[in-house]
């Protein structure tokens, strides 16, 4: 996946200036890209555009946290699962999209059952978001897994 640079500059015509970013969150109601996101404005803005196209029937998110990027995903696939250490993000996020399935847990351990499971009923994986165990050996675990069956698109942010 290829990531905006953050900065606006004249010279070069590939920066997305703050305004473009600031526009397109508040016409689709995303969280502010100042609270909530672990990703640069250009991330964030490059995440909404490639959903936008796609509309994916069905997500997966590894790492919630505070859910800037849920809050995308959601807007444009019809089914998110949610996957995050953290037991509190459905309390915290469930009202927000009641198209997610929060799963708390590690990725290595969930990833592979809820794979079977979709692939089982036949579920076409369209997009996924590795963003959850930062450590290189995570990170490849992830993208082993998912490579196994997803036929869609996948992004992955932090790589170590």
């Amino acid at each position: 996946m290829t990531i905006l640079a953050e900065q606006s500059s004249r010279s070069n015509p590939y920066v997305l200036p703050h305004t473009i970013n600031e526009a397109v969150f508040n016409r689709y109601g995303f969280i502010n890209p100042k609270e909530g996101w672990e990703m640069s404005r250009a991330e964030a803005f490059a995440l909404i555009m490639l959903l936008r196209e796609l509309t994916p029937d069905y997500a997966i998110e590894i790492g919630t946290s505070q859910g800037g990027s849920l809050s995308v995903i959601s807007r444009f696939a019809k089914r998110v699962y949610s996957i995050d250490i953290d037991p509190t993000c459905h309390e915290r996020l469930g009202l927000q999209y009641p198209n997610t399935e929060f799963i708390a847990g590690h990725s290595q351990e969930i990833l592979p059952p809820l794979l079977r499971q979709l692939q089982e009923a036949e579920h076409s994986l369209e997009f996924v978001l590795i963003d959850g165990d930062h450590s290189q050996n995570g990170v490849n675990r992830d993208i082993e897994n998912v490579l196994q069956i997803s036929s869609g698109s996948n992004a992955i942010h932090s790589y170590p």
